[in-house]
């Protein structure tokens, strides 16, 4: 991540997975509010928080793998996004 602002390559890389990740997050979570009968209009905002919420529970992963317990990151995530979605979402 240090690089990303220095290197013209590694930002290109970036931005590209960034924006492309960002932006299927925003078309799901467009389709679950859709289905959910709720406006849309906030879905920007929510696959930015809900990208970051992601990279950190990554960057903890990579950083502690040990500290976790089998599906207990992917619990905390479909959790975190029912919250921030204010959506009852399956863990399954």
């Amino acid at each position: 991540m240090q690089l990303v602002p220095r290197d013209p390559a590694m930002r290109a890389v970036h931005e590209a997975t960034y924006l492309g990740f960002r932006g299927r997050l925003e078309d799901m979570i467009c389709e679950a509010l859709r289905a959910a009968g709720r406006p849309t209009q906030s879905s920007r905002a929510l696959a930015i928080a809900g990208n970051a919420l992601l990279d950190g529970l990554w960057i903890e992963a990579g950083a502690l793998p040990d500290h976790f317990a089998p599906g207990e990151l992917k619990s905390i995530a479909i959790n975190a996004f029912s919250r921030l979605l204010e959506l009852e979402l399956p863990e399954g």
